[in-house]
């Protein structure tokens, strides 16, 4: 932190006096909710890209890149919800 201002103090952010089961439990809610939203949108996605491909295999490659960009988009919210809550880890911890 030496290129902050010297009148900025930086402290902990987070003080809060709660126990150490809740403290894990919060990341860990935030993480499990959103990877099961990711997953169960990435398997919607997947059923109704196999359904469109069986009914038009002839737009394959165009169901296919467009597939891979959604689950693409899915699996990045579970990245971010994994972020969050290793950054609500160390805001608590």
């Amino acid at each position: 932190f030496s290129s902050l201002p010297q009148n900025i103090m930086v402290t902990n952010m987070v003080t809060i006096d709660m126990p150490i089961e809740i403290r894990i439990k919060i990341p860990s809610l935030a993480t499990e909710i959103a990877s099961k939203t990711a997953g169960i949108g990435i398997g919607l996605a997947t059923g109704k890209a196999a359904e469109s491909i069986a009914r038009q295999p002839e737009a394959e490659s165009k169901i296919r890149s467009t597939l891979l960009l959604g689950c693409a988009l899915a699996e990045a919210t579970a990245i971010y919800g994994f972020v969050i809550g290793l950054l609500i880890i160390i805001l608590l911890g």
